[in-house]
């Protein structure tokens, strides 16, 4: 079975199962709708400077949860101080490009 799935059910790119290191830059929302914190998971596949941020629907920076160098793996943010429920963009920056999904978030 390919855990990606599980792990990464909005998955952007491809990774791999078990503990081997992802072979893409790749990210997703735990679980689409939230209804509780926030945990966006990410993988990178070797060591690189990353952005990860979340926006309101007017384009507002609403979080900043990663900006810097991060070490090559599997890793998840989680979004603690987390506004009213709503939509949001979620926007995912490597070196290698960059990816935007939505959010929704209800309490």
């Amino acid at each position: 079975m390919d855990d990606s799935k599980t792990i990464y059910p909005d998955i952007v790119g491809r990774t791999t199962g078990g503990n081997e290191l992802p072979t893409s830059f790749a990210f997703g929302i735990r679980t689409n709708p939230v209804i509780a914190t926030p945990a966006i998971q990410y993988s990178l596949p070797r060591e690189a400077l990353v952005r990860l941020s979340v926006f309101d629907v007017a384009g507002r920076e609403v979080g900043r949860l990663v900006d810097g160098r991060q070490q090559a793996g599997r890793h998840t943010a989680i979004w603690e101080s987390s506004p009213r429920p709503g939509i949001h963009l979620v926007r995912y920056e490597t070196p290698v490009g960059a990816w935007t999904r939505r959010m929704v978030l209800i309490r």
